[in-house]
């Protein structure tokens, strides 16, 4: 019983380890959309901002993919190694408690990723109506060759 709690014990230190993994990601992630604020031109803000965006989203959704197969793996791994002693009981109850893990450690994620999509979304409120000003007032050339 003392080795199967051991193995569970390494698969939630790995799962804490892969979470810091991504709050330091999405510290970087965090710093550079503030980095986007501070850009002059709204063009130039526009395709910061996007860049970083999509490229945040696939690195951490390949990261987070590819992880949650080695941890199945893993978890299956221990099931299978410790089958006849585990109940059902138990499994749901480890289960429960990486779930638990897991939504306790990705707020820092989470909180930086919420906060890039809404400086997405008014970075391009603001490039729209910058835009928006430039056609009405018939210097849509020179809107896009100031930056």
């Amino acid at each position: 019983m003392s080795k199967e709690n051991d193995s569970f014990k390494l698969l939630y230190v790995d799962i804490s380890e892969q979470f810091k993994e991504l709050d330091k990601r999405s510290i970087w992630l965090l710093i550079a959309t503030i980095g986007c604020w501070g850009i002059p031109s709204s063009i130039v803000q526009s395709i910061a901002i996007s860049v970083i965006l999509f490229i945040s989203i696939y690195t951490l959704e390949s990261s987070i993919k590819q992880k949650t197969k080695n941890y199945k793996k893993k978890f299956n791994e221990i099931k299978d190694m410790y089958g006849q002693h585990l109940t059902a009981n138990r499994l749901k109850s480890v289960r429960r408690k990486i779930r638990q893990h897991v939504i306790q450690q990705i707020w820092i994620t989470v909180s930086c990723l919420i906060f890039v999509s809404l400086s997405f979304f008014l970075i391009g409120v603001k490039f729209g109506r910058e835009l928006s000003t430039a056609q009405k007032s018939g210097k849509i050339l020179e809107f896009f060759l100031s930056w």
